[in-house]
Parts: structure tokens; C-alpha cells; sequence
């Protein structure tokens, strides 16, 4: 059975940590973004600070969509209260207040029935805060006695209106991996095909980060120019036109490999089981990137179609100069041809492909269809075969 306390809390915690990864996209040069240091996370620059308390439910509505923040909702009125503790203990609240934003963040809806979020709405663009006080002295006596305690704390408060002028409302924030997908699109500039990848790369990189900085005590967060160090390696990676080739997530020897074709093409030229799965790897790792780069768009059915006709007519030139003499056709001009045929760099889609072992994964590929071979009579030997 499924533990909803700690449920809310793990999942609070990743969302505080996603919101902290999308304010680091968003940062200027000049900012400094923190989390768990001043607030869940805040945001800096000159004089100016901003204090985001972020807040998540996993309780939905009958429509399946995140519960509205009611009135009565005690992380409501714990905010504001908190946020008012922190004021009071600055040397110059005002000129505090004045200079930071108070902003309450959350996945649940504003569904326009909340009372004082009327209220403080309408405080914010008629600027006449008489009906906003008296609505917090009046809600004070009807609300239950946890809120009643943070309502007190609010009501008897001497700078209220300077302070919810700056108190900011960021609701039905549900979406919020989407919101950072969309950043590193439209915001950075990143191929569509290329996000994810990013995504869990920095994802990464931010995680281990924190956990370093925990370990040894220190606070966690970014200056402009020190997310920019942290991540331009990662940017430039996304934003170069390079293929960008992937390694095999996993590799398990298959017992049924030397009845492939490419196999035993290479074990009828005295090639031993190490060569056989080494190859076999090679053609996975080939085949698996040319699927993911045609699926992510970076590759079209053309270049896939370019590459293997170079790929044969490459072992075509050398082919006809290792078998130009009849007395050469015999297994040690076979092996040599294949030797010398894994020492070829392959270019795709008009690019040289940087991972050798794609070229030679290539070859191997196109001797299993099989559309070349190694020994000189390969046609009579493999071509009928399945």
C-alpha cells in the first residue's frame, strides 16, 4: 500500500528540484540562483531577491486534475506567515520588503473561488488595500485554529500592504518537465530530436552537484557565469550539428550469433568467437543509432540509403585490388580484405562518423543481408541464405 505522506513528500522534493532547473534556465548573467538555501529556491541580482516557496499535491479532483487551493488550505496561510517571520527579522524590513518578491508556487488550480485570492487580485490592480485587510480580520475568526495562529501573525503585521504587493501567485503548474523541455526548445534553441537528451544530462549533472555539495555541508546554487561553466560542454554538444551517436544501453551475447550470415561469412576465414561478438556489437551499435537518428529526424531514408551504397562501393575498390590476381583467391586474401576493410572511416549524411566502431559496425551490417562478403566466391556461397 502506497504511503500518500511520504508519496507527497518525495514528489514535493523533485518538483522543488525542477523548478530550481528551470529559474537556472531562465537566469541572466548577472543572477544568482539558490536552492534550499534561503528559500525552497531564490533568485538574485544587484539588490533585488526573489523567494519562491514551492508546493505540490498528488490529490486530484474528480476531472483527474491537481485539487484547488482553497481558503482553507493551511500551506496557504504557513506561506504567507513564514514569508512575514523572515521580514521581521531584517534590520530594515521596508526597504526588505521593497526590494524582494514573495512568490507562492504550485501544481494546484486556481479555480477563482478562492476568497482571498480575489481579494489580493484585487488589491493588485486597484491598489486599495482597506478591502483586502478587512477581508483577512474577517476570514480570522471563521478559519480553523492551525490558520488561525499564521493569521495572526499576518493580521497583526504593521507593513501588510507593502508586503502583499509583493506577494506573486504561480498556479496549475502541473506541467512542469514540459515547462523545461519547452525552455531548452524554444528558449535555448535545442533540435527537438535533441532535448531529452540534454534534458537527463543536465538533470544529471545538477543531482550529482547537490549531492557532493550536501555531503560536504555547503549550500547549493549558481551564479550566471557558474551554470554557463557547468553546462556549456553539454549546450555546445546539443547545439553542433554532430550526429549524435549513442552508446548500446546494454549488450548480451547471443548463443544463436554464429548462425547470422555476417558470422559465418567470418568463421569460414578462420576468425575466432571473440571476433564473431565483437562484430556483433559493432552492427548492433550501427544499426540501433541509424533507427534512433531516422526516428529523431536528424537523418532522412536518403542518407541511410547514400551511406550503404558507399559503404559497398568502398569495399568494392578494395575487393577488386585484393582479388585481381586469380592465384590471390584463397582465405588469406579473404582475411586481408576484411582487415583492411575495418581500417575505413564511413561518412553519413555528410559527415565523417567519429565512432570507429560505426564504421566497422557498418560493414558487418551489410555482410549479413548480405550485400558483401570476404571470401571471393561469397555471392555462391551466402547469398540464398536466409
Amino acid at each position: 500500500m502506497s504511503n500518500t505522506n511520504a508519496d507527497d513528500k518525495l514528489i514535493g522534493f523533485e518538483y522543488q528540484f525542477y523548478y530550481f532547473f528551470l529559474t537556472l534556465l531562465k537566469m541572466g548573467k548577472d543572477e544568482t540562483v539558490g536552492f534550499e538555501v534561503k528559500e525552497d529556491v531564490h533568485k538574485e541580482v544587484d539588490a533585488e531577491l526573489t523567494l519562491y516557496q514551492l508546493k505540490h499535491t498528488i490529490q486530484t479532483t474528480a476531472s483527474n486534475v491537481p485539487k484547488n487551493l482553497t481558503i482553507s488550505d493551511t500551506d496557504l496561510w504557513k506561506t504567507l506567515s513564514l514569508w512575514i517571520e523572515i521580514i521581521k527579522k531584517q534590520t530594515d524590513r521596508e526597504d526588505f520588503i521593497k526590494n524582494t518578491k514573495f512568490v507562492f508556487v504550485s501544481n494546484k488550480s486556481d479555480n477563482e473561488t478562492n476568497r482571498f485570492l480575489l481579494e489580493h487580485k484585487n488589491f493588485i490592480v486597484t491598489s486599495n488595500f482597506e478591502k483586502l485587510e478587512e477581508f483577512l480580520k474577517n476570514y480570522k475568526n471563521e478559519a480553523s485554529e492551525t490558520n488561525k495562529s499564521y493569521l495572526e501573525t499576518i493580521v497583526n503585521f504593521e507593513i501588510k500592504e507593502t508586503f502583499f504587493k509583493n506577494v506573486v501567485f504561480e498556479l496549475n503548474l502541473d506541467n512542469i518537465i514540459e515547462q523545461i523541455r519547452s525552455e531548452l526548445q524554444y528558449g535555448k534553441s535545442i533540435k527537438i530530436s535533441r532535448v531529452d537528451s540534454l534534458f537527463y544530462e543536465l538533470i544529471g549533472l545538477l543531482k550529482e552537484n547537490f549531492f557532493e555539495k550536501v555531503k560536504n555541508k555547503e549550500s547549493f546554487g549558481f551564479t550566471g557565469e557558474e551554470f554557463y561553466l557547468k553546462t556549456v560542454a553539454s549546450f555546445n554538444k546539443a547545439i553542433s550539428e554532430r550526429l549524435p551517436f549513442q552508446n548500446l544501453e546494454s549488450y548480451s551475447k547471443d548463443i544463436n550469433v554464429k548462425d547470422m550470415v555476417f558470422a559465418k561469412q567470418l568463421l569460414d576465414i578462420s576468425f575466432t568467437d571473440y571476433k564473431i561478438y565483437e562484430s556483433d556489437y559493432n552492427r548492433l551499435l550501427i544499426e540501433t543509432n541509424l533507427i534512433k537518428l531516422y526516428q529523431n529526424g536528424e537523418i532522412t531514408k536518403d542518407d541511410i540509403d547514400r551511406f550503404e551504397r558507399n559503404t559497398i562501393e568502398s569495399w568494392k575498390e578494395y575487393s577488386e585490388e585484393v582479388y585481381l590476381e586469380e592465384s590471390d583467391r584463397n582465405i588469406d586474401s579473404a582475411k586481408k580484405l576484411f582487415l583492411n576493410i575495418m581500417k575505413i572511416d564511413l561518412d553519413l549524411a555528410g559527415q565523417k562518423l567519429e565512432w570507429k566502431e560505426a564504421s566497422k559496425g557498418q560493414f558487418i551490417s551489410m555482410s549479413n543481408i548480405p550485400r558483401i562478403g570476404w571470401k571471393h566466391d561469397w555471392q555462391s556461397e551466402y547469398i540464398d541464405e536466409d
